[in-house]
C-alpha cells in the first residue's frame, strides 16, 4: 500500500465521526418529514406488519416490497415502547446508516487501491449530497439500499477472486452472502430480480464455456462456478418464488 493509500488515524476517524454525527443529528432536529404520496403507502404497510397481519399484506396485494415496511414497523415498535414519535427515531437511524455508508465507501475504495485523497473526496460528497441526505430524512426505501448495494459489491468482488482459487470454503461463503444481498435488494426494489437473472446468466455462460475451452485451472474453476450457480439458484429462486406463490394464492397475482 502506497503512502497515498494509507488509512487515516483512529483518533481522526473518531473526530470526523463526531462532527458528521452532530451535523446529521442537527438535520434530524430541524427537518420536517411529510407523510404523503409514497410515504403514506410505506406507513400503512408498516402499521399492517406491526400488527403481525401478514395475511392481509398478501390479500390486499400485490403490495410494495416488504423489507422497508418491516424496517419502518420496527421503528414504530420502538417508538411505542418509548412513547414517542416514530418518525424522529426513523430519521436518526437512517442518518446513522448514512454515516456507516460513509465509512464503508471510504474503506472499500482503499481496499480497491484508490488514493486516499480521492476516497475522502468521494466519501464526503456522499454525506453532503442533497439527494442522499434527503433520502435519510423522509420515509422512502432508497435509504436501506445503500448498505445492501455496498455489501453486494464487496461480496461479488470476493466471490470473483475465490472462483480462481482452490479453497472451497470462500466460494461457499461468498456465494451464499452474494445471494443473500441480492435477496435483500430484491426485497426493497423488485426490479433487482432481473439484474440477478443477468448476473446468473453471465456465470452460466462462463460455466458452459469452461466445458469446451481449455483454460488454466479449468476443473477448479468449473467446480467453483458450479457451486455458485447451485447455491444461488436454490436459495434465490426458492425464496423469491415462495413469495410470488403467496401473492398468487392470496390475490391472484404472481
Amino acid at each position: 500500500m502506497t503512502s497515498s493509500q494509507k488509512d487515516i488515524s483512529f483518533p481522526t476517524k473518531i473526530l470526523i465521526t463526531a462532527i458528521l454525527g452532530i451535523y446529521l443529528f442537527y438535520l434530524c432536529l430541524v427537518s420536517y418529514t411529510p407523510v404523503s404520496a409514497d410515504s403514506t403507502g410505506y406507513e400503512e404497510l408498516a402499521k399492517m406488519l406491526l400488527s403481525g397481519n401478514w395475511k392481509e399484506y398478501f390479500l390486499t396485494g400485490p403490495n410494495r416490497e416488504p423489507l422497508y415496511p418491516l424496517f419502518v414497523a420496527g421503528h414504530m415498535a420502538i417508538a411505542q415502547a418509548l412513547n414517542t414519535d416514530y418518525i424522529f427515531i426513523l430519521k436518526v437511524v437512517q442518518c446513522m446508516i448514512i454515516l456507516v455508508v460513509f465509512w464503508i465507501v471510504y474503506h472499500l475504495m482503499l481496499r480497491f487501491k484508490t488514493p486516499r485523497g480521492v476516497a475522502c473526496i468521494i466519501s464526503f460528497y456522499l454525506i453532503v449530497s442533497p439527494s442522499i441526505i434527503v433520502s435519510a430524512l423522509i420515509i422512502y426505501s432508497e435509504i436501506i439500499t445503500y448498505p445492501i448495494i455496498l455489501g453486494l459489491v464487496y461480496c461479488f468482488y470476493k466471490l470473483s477472486q475465490s472462483l480462481n482459487r482452490p479453497a472451497v470454503a470462500p466460494v461457499l461463503l461468498f456465494s451464499f452472502l452474494t445471494t443473500i444481498f441480492f435477496l435483500a435488494l430484491t426485497s426493497v426494489k423488485a426490479i433487482t430480480e432481473y439484474i440477478f437473472y443477468g448476473f446468473f446468466l453471465i456465470y452460466f455462460i462462463f460455466f458452459i464455456s469452461s466445458l469446451f475451452k481449455k483454460i488454466r485451472n479449468g476443473k477448479m474453476f468449473l467446480r467453483n462456478v458450479c457451486l455458485f450457480l447451485l447455491i444461488s439458484s436454490v436459495l434465490y429462486f426458492s425464496l423469491i418464488h415462495t413469495y410470488k406463490y403467496l401473492n398468487f394464492r392470496n390475490n391472484g397475482t404472481y
